[in-house]
């Protein structure tokens, strides 16, 4: 056996070990890729030495390829999964390994926190009505009060009275709704699986 081809066998079995907690089946199919990856990468079908090291270079190490791999196998469960919870967990994994998941991630979590605004505009009316509400304060200005405030609500005319209460429930829905659907869009969109920046 070549160095080359020890090389390579020395790297798959360190990541094979890495991703132990994926199906068996799932991991012959990553070996399998890898290594034809390697080989398509070589001269001639030959597994030089430094061929081989600078495309494994290139992979990264086998603790950050197999990061790769857990962030893409996140994200195919994310697309499925109807938890929210699943969905922002998967992001953050993605955000931590690429740019674009940091670009996705930003406005999935601005969305989550404006449906909770409205969702606690919503909830919190009923138990302090002069609390929250959305009051015309000047006539060029307006001023949203979200949640308990410790303060005086501010001198002025409260525009939506109860309304807030079902514009909050559905704006926070609507909100929320959005923001899942933008991220199931963006990891369909802009989801590469681990192999794909180095071919």
């Amino acid at each position: 056996m070549g160095g080359g081809a020890f090389m390579l066998d020395a790297y798959l079995s360190e990541l094979r070990a890495l991703l132990r907690s994926l199906p068996e089946a799932e991991i012959s199919e990553i070996m399998d890729e890898l290594r034809s990856h390697v080989s398509d990468s070589a001269t001639g079908g030959r597994l030089v030495d430094t061929e081989v090291a600078a495309t494994l270079a290139r992979l990264g190490s086998p603790a950050e390829l197999a990061s790769l791999y857990d962030t893409d196998r996140l994200l195919v469960r994310a697309q499925r999964t109807r938890s929210p919870w699943i969905l922002l967990w998967s992001l953050f994994r993605w955000a931590a390994v690429s740019l674009a998941g940091l670009f996705v991630l930003i406005p999935v979590i601005a969305g989550y926190v404006a449906a909770g605004c409205f969702f606690i505009a919503a909830l919190v009316k009923p138990f302090a009505p002069e609390r929250v509400g959305l009051w015309h304060v000047k006539s060029d200005e307006i001023s949203l009060h979200v949640g308990l405030m410790h303060s005086p609500p501010p001198p002025g005319e409260e525009l939506l009275g109860w309304w807030i209460v079902p514009l909050g429930l559905m704006a926070g829905a609507g909100t929320f709704w959005l923001a899942v659907w933008f991220a199931r869009w963006a990891i369909h969109r802009f989801r590469r699986t681990p192999l794909a920046p180095t071919r």
